[in-house]
C-alpha cells in the first residue's frame, strides 16, 4: 500500500479543481485592482504637483507685483 502522499506513476495533475481555478482568478482579479489603484494614484500625485507649482508661480508673481507696488507709493510720496 502506498502512502498518501506519493502520486502514480502515469496519473496527470490538472488545475480543473474549483478552488484551484476560483484562487488564480481571485489572484488575478486583485492584481487588477491593484493596478487601476495604482495608476489612480499616480494620477492624483501628478495633479497635486501642478497645484503645487501653480501655488509657487502666484506666489512668485504676487511678490513681483508687492514690489513694484512698493515702489511706486514710495516715489508718490517721497519724489512727487
Amino acid at each position: 500500500m502506498e502512502p498518501l502522499t506519493s502520486v502514480a506513476n502515469n496519473s496527470t495533475t490538472t488545475t480543473a479543481d474549483p478552488i484551484i481555478l476560483s484562487s488564480n482568478t481571485m489572484s488575478r482579479d486583485i492584481g487588477s485592482i491593484k493596478q487601476k489603484l495604482n495608476a489612480c494614484t499616480n494620477k492624483h500625485t501628478v495633479h497635486q504637483e501642478w497645484i503645487l507649482l501653480a501655488h509657487i508661480v502666484n506666489r512668485l508673481c504676487f511678490l513681483i507685483y508687492l514690489f513694484f507696488f512698493s515702489f511706486s507709493v514710495g516715489g508718490h510720496l517721497f519724489y512727487n
